[in-house]
């Protein structure tokens, strides 16, 4: 017996030093085994702000968040201590797909990546869906919505329509709740055999953002609106866009044109309440066009008498006009014969235009309106914006990846408020027709020098906020390394243009990495300092002017440029 205890002892006291040693080995921080994790959420929470979470890796010092576009580009990388993380992707565009991972990494520098890749598609608003069943046949529905729903401004308001032999006897609202998830029941106590009408209003801070109409005991008496073409109206030889009110209930729409003859020369069904009708279908002639709204067999109808005028087809330009050399030349042309005017005013063509002769020589950005004339007859003016190539200025924007660098509030920190200047800097530019490249915040500045000299960068423009020894200092700074630098002139007109937003001054510092190696290759290199974020002013002048900000560097490299 006492043998027996004894070997009972021993065997605990190994387990207990195995699990000892497997805990140390895990978690002690000499050992630093990464363990398996799965990001566990990708909540839409408002706009284009996120909560990401993820499983906690104890042996992990940091993690890596990385986002990517459907062609596997990264297009989101963020360093982070935390397992739960909201960031705003202001990049995300509606209706694309994006993968998600998370990296753990050690203090040794080894990562591990999450078991699984979270896949998620952006959509900008809530909605209800499509495929709502609209008759409720005495049964309890429940209303599907396209996203997850986890804050509190969202909202459900039910109106109660109830009906006597399709008239309307009572009106009132039955429900109003707040929506926490993507699905919403309404009991079938409301509206069991009850002829009725219920009218669902999804609303966002007290706005009505998306209407559902539900049926009980009847069908829906609404029509498919015809807006465009309007009844009666008579339209010039072209393309027809049609557009009529959609039905929330609407299984499908059949479309229907007819000639004043009654010969029926286009039918076709869509689940779309609008489309471009072919003008190959039209000649000068009396059309009426009747849109069919189905629900299963039942249907209700609409439609739309319209006059089209034979006119002349419309001029076009033999080129892509969008984008062209200067003195570049352009022809116009018409598919039927006729004179064509033109103006490069803004004035009608055919009342005051120049007759077209031949090609015209571009060698500015021009309006140019045109028509064809002929036989009493004309086509619609077309207006035609030309815009000359720009010479694509390369424009790297170096954002400070400080993020300890922490400011007086409201200023967070370096590295998140750089970079929203930067992103606002980048479209500006990028609507100006520059090219314009970014640093991986992460890492050090001097990791993107030799990217600027293998891409023929032009300029790179490093954003920072600063703050100083004895916490007395205030004011912008447009840094360069000295006055014979290439980057003077520039510097000197940004520095001209930011004091008109705040008190500002041109210093020469040899602090801008690698800034001679730049300025010896040709690329203009200067940082700009946006205040110094210990100073409460400063601090909270960079966080209300994000966007004057960027728009007045912006224009300060186009000064210098040239448009």
């Amino acid at each position: 017996m006492k043998r027996i205890v004894k070997i009972s002892t021993i065997l605990l006291l190994a387990l207990f030093v195995i699990f000892g040693i497997t805990f140390f080995v895990l978690y002690s921080g000499f050992f630093p085994i990464l363990t398996g994790f799965n990001v566990t959420s990708v909540l839409n929470t408002e706009n284009t702000t996120f909560n990401i979470t993820f499983d906690k890796v104890r042996s992990s010092a940091y993690y890596i968040v990385e986002i990517k576009d459907s062609k596997d580009e990264v297009l989101y990388k963020k360093r982070t201590e935390s397992n739960d993380i909201i960031e705003d992707f202001a990049f995300i565009q509606e209706n694309e797909k994006y993968k998600l991972d998370v990296y753990a990494y050690n203090k040794k520098q080894e990562s591990r990546k999450s078991n699984n890749t979270y896949e998620f598609t952006y959509l900008k608003e809530v909605k209800f869906t499509s495929d709502n069943s609209s008759l409720l046949g005495n049964e309890t529905a429940y209303i599907y919505l396209t996203r997850n729903i986890t804050t509190k401004n969202y909202s459900i308001k039910v109106t109660k329509n109830n009906y006597n032999n399709d008239t309307l006897e009572d009106s009132k609202v039955v429900k109003e709740d707040i929506v926490t998830n993507d699905v919403y029941e309404i009991s079938d106590s409301l509206f069991k055999d009850e002829q009725v009408e219920l009218v669902l209003e999804l609303m966002k801070n007290g706005n009505v953002i998306d209407t559902l109409k539900l049926y009980n005991n009847m069908y829906p008496n609404e029509t498919p609106d015809i807006i465009s073409p309007e009844n009666g109206s008579t339209i010039a030889y072209d393309n027809v866009y049609l557009n009529f009110k959609n039905l929330t209930w609407a299984d499908k729409y059949e479309i229907q044109i007819t000639k004043s003859n009654g010969n029926v020369i286009a039918s076709t069904n869509t689940n779309l309440s609008e489309m471009i009708l072919d003008k190959k279908l039209f000649s000068a002639d009396v059309y009426t066009i009747t849109v069919n709204a189905y629900l299963g067999e039942y249907s209700t109808k609409s439609t739309s008498m319209f006059k089209v005028e034979n006119m002349l087809s419309s001029v076009y330009i033999n080129k892509d006009y969008t984008s062209l050399n200067k003195n570049d030349s352009i022809e116009l042309k018409s598919n039927d014969s006729g004179v064509i005017y033109f103006t490069i005013d803004g004035s009608d063509p055919l009342s005051g235009g120049r007759v077209y002769n031949g090609p015209i020589t571009i060698d500015k950005d021009t309006t140019l309106k045109a028509a064809i004339a002929s036989n009493g007859q004309s086509s619609k003016v077309t207006t035609f914006d030309i815009k000359l190539k720009k010479k694509n200025k390369k424009v790297f924007i170096a954002s400070s990846n400080q993020v300890k660098n922490i400011g007086e509030e409201p200023f967070t920190n370096e590295r998140k408020e750089m970079n929203l200047i930067s992103d606002l800097l980048e479209k500006e530019l990028k609507d100006k027709g520059y090219e314009v490249y970014r640093n991986d915040y992460l890492t050090g500045y001097s990791s993107y020098l030799k990217e600027c000299e293998e891409k023929s960068i032009d300029l790179i423009i490093s954003l920072e906020s600063t703050s100083s020894i004895n916490h007395d200092k205030s004011g912008l700074e447009t840094l360069i390394t000295n006055e014979t630098a290439n980057s003077y002139s520039l510097a000197s007109i940004i520095n001209k243009n930011l004091n008109e937003l705040k008190e500002s001054r041109i210093l020469f510092t040899n602090n801008i990495k690698g800034s001679h190696t730049l300025e010896t290759n040709g690329i203009k290199s200067i940082m700009i300092s946006l205040g110094y974020h210990d100073d409460k002013d400063d601090a909270n002048w960079i966080v209300s002017n994000r966007e004057s900000i960027a728009k007045n560097i912006a224009k300060s490299i186009v000064q210098y440029y040239g448009e």
